[in-house]
C-alpha cells in the first residue's frame, strides 16, 4: 500500500488546497477561520496592508497544521518504513517546521490582536473544537 500524500508542500508553494482526502472540510476549517480573523479585525475595508499579510500567513499556516493532522491520522505519527526497522522516527510532516507553524500562527495572533482573540476566534482555532466538530459529523453519519 502506497504511502498517502499529506499535501503540505503544494498548499505552501501554490495557497491551494492539494487534491487529498478531507479537502472540502479542511477548506470549511481554513475559510471559517479567516473570516473570523477578519471579523475580528473590524472587516476588509479596515485592514491594513501589514495586517493583510500577517493574516494570510497565519491563514496558509493553519492550512498546513489541519494538512498535517489529517496526513497523521491515516499514515500514522511515525514512519512505517524506519519502524519496521526498529526505528522511532516521526513522520517528516511533525518535523520542527510543524512546531514552527505552530509558534508561527500564536505569534501572528498576538500581534494581530495584543489585547486578546474573541471566543469566536479561539474556538475556530482550538484544536478540541476542530475535534468535537469531528465526532459529531460522525455521530450524525451514524444516526441516518
Amino acid at each position: 500500500m502506497s504511502q498517502p500524500k499529506h499535501g503540505v508542500t503544494a498548499w505552501v508553494r501554490e495557497g491551494k488546497l492539494p487534491q487529498v482526502r478531507g479537502k472540502r472540510k479542511i477548506k470549511e476549517f481554513v475559510t471559517r477561520f479567516e473570516e473570523d480573523l477578519i471579523a475580528e479585525l473590524g472587516g476588509l475595508q479596515v485592514i491594513t496592508p501589514q495586517q493583510h499579510i500577517i493574516l494570510q500567513a497565519t491563514v496558509r499556516a493553519y492550512g498546513v497544521l489541519l494538512l498535517s493532522e489529517l496526513f497523521v491520522s491515516k499514515a500514522g505519527v511515525f514512519r512505517p518504513d524506519m519502524a519496521a526497522e526498529g526505528i522511532l522516527e516521526l513522520q517528516p510532516v511533525l518535523s520542527k517546521s510543524f512546531i514552527a507553524f505552530m509558534n508561527s500562527i500564536r505569534l501572528n495572533l498576538v500581534t494581530l490582536f495584543p489585547d486578546g482573540l474573541s471566543r469566536k476566534v479561539e474556538a475556530a482555532i482550538s484544536l478540541q473544537a476542530i475535534m468535537e466538530e469531528k465526532q459529531n459529523a460522525k455521530g450524525d453519519k451514524q444516526d441516518s
